[in-house]
């Protein structure tokens, strides 16, 4: 599609002026629309937004897992935990479930946070899979209290979705963090190819103050591209599928250090957050937040101003262009017509002086005639 054609008027020399501006500015406000149309349900489709309480969660997200093969990250810290199991323990051992014992009343203990500290930039979590850390054991508990209680989670301090720098606080100051909520927006991450993302870890079996005998460990890779170590109460592995597009609300437990696979032959060593919490939520595609479709709103405006400012441009160079191009040819035309008339007044300039002669001479004559007449009438 020409948005620009030449005008007939400018083929040939002493035709019409250029078309003016506005076709050419309304067929650019035509075409700035459908591609602010387009922005806009591209932005609308893909921004995620929580599933509240009931809701279906049938629509998947851009990241949901649909489009693995291109849209996939590989988790460094996946080798960490290992796959041997207890033979002690029942969870992993195939004997069945062990029967829950009752949530037992929550009290708040300081000194277990002060020993997770002692334990910062250190593994050691799980042993045969089975949760050996006290911190993540009481902030679990203090989770389940709070769910049984009907007591919603407070705030977060910490929000990945409004500060890029949620892990980096965390690794500078983890003291100041320690014991509060953080909420990432992420994608849940299998530990390795062929794993469901959420693993089975068992809780102690001697000093287990929930109504529950397992948590589920993962990983989470928040939308800064950092990594979390999560332990959940809930059983969503039926429900979430690697790279599943999800926001976490936990609390803070500790810095955990283990073996990074960095592709090389050897393995390093990488410190990222660990967080304790009830559950993921899953985010759909089915439509977004006010905030979200305010935020849509301001980007699609910023880019329709900047693609009509862009044609606006164009427009104008690309018409100047042709008013230049017209006068030229316009001048060009006046010169050649001009050129022409004086050749044809040049040719026409002899004949003109040849007759002026013969005039002159037949004057003279006649002159002469008129003279001799009237001295032979004198003599006469």
């Amino acid at each position: 599609m020409n948005l620009f054609p030449k005008n007939p008027g400018q083929n040939a020399p002493g035709q019409n002026k250029p078309s003016i501006l506005r076709p050419k500015f309304l067929l650019m406000i035509v075409f700035t629309i459908v591609i602010a149309g387009m922005m806009l349900n591209f932005f609308q489709q893909g921004r995620p937004k929580s599933i509240e309480d009931g809701e279906s969660a049938t629509d998947e997200s851009f990241l949901d897992g649909t489009l693995l093969d291109v849209f996939d990250v590989k988790n460094p810290h996946g080798g960490e935990f290992a796959i041997d199991e207890d033979p002690d323990d029942p969870l992993t051992s195939g004997k069945g479930e062990v029967k829950a014992r009752k949530l037992e009343p929550f009290v708040e203990k300081p000194e277990v946070l002060a020993g997770a500290a002692g334990r910062d930039r250190k593994g050691g979590v799980e042993t045969f899979g089975r949760i050996q850390e006290e911190g993540v054991v009481y902030l679990a508990h203090k989770l389940r209290s709070e769910q049984a209680a009907g007591k919603a989670p407070g705030e977060p301090v910490l929000n990945t979705a409004k500060d890029p720098g949620v892990v980096k606080k965390l690794l500078e100051d983890p003291d100041r963090y320690r014991g509060k909520l953080i909420e990432l927006r992420a994608n849940i991450v299998r530990e390795e190819k062929g794993r469901s993302p959420l693993q089975v870890a068992a809780l102690p079996s001697g000093a287990n103050p929930l109504d529950v005998n397992r948590l589920y460990r993962s990983y989470a890779y928040d939308q800064n591209e950092q990594f979390h170590l999560v332990y959940t109460i809930e059983d969503q592995s039926e429900d979430l599928e690697h790279m599943a597009d999800v926001v976490l609300r936990g609390y803070f437990c500790r810095l955990y250090t283990g073996e990074v696979d960095l592709g090389r032959k050897e393995l390093d060593k990488g410190t990222i957050p660990l967080l304790v919490a009830t559950s993921y939520k899953k985010m759909s595609s089915a439509s977004a937040t006010p905030a979200e479709r305010m935020d849509v709103l301001l980007i699609a405006i910023v880019l329709i101003l900047g693609v009509l400012c862009i044609s606006a441009i164009v427009i104008i160079v690309v018409n100047r262009k042709s008013d230049s191009d017209y006068e030229e040819r316009r001048r060009a035309s006046r010169e050649k017509a001009s050129s022409a008339k004086a050749g044809a007044a040049e040719e026409e300039a002899p004949a003109e002086d040849d007759d002026g002669g013969d005039d002159e001479a037949d004057a003279a004559a006649g002159d002469a005639i008129a003279k001799a007449e009237a001295a032979e009438n004198e003599d006469d």
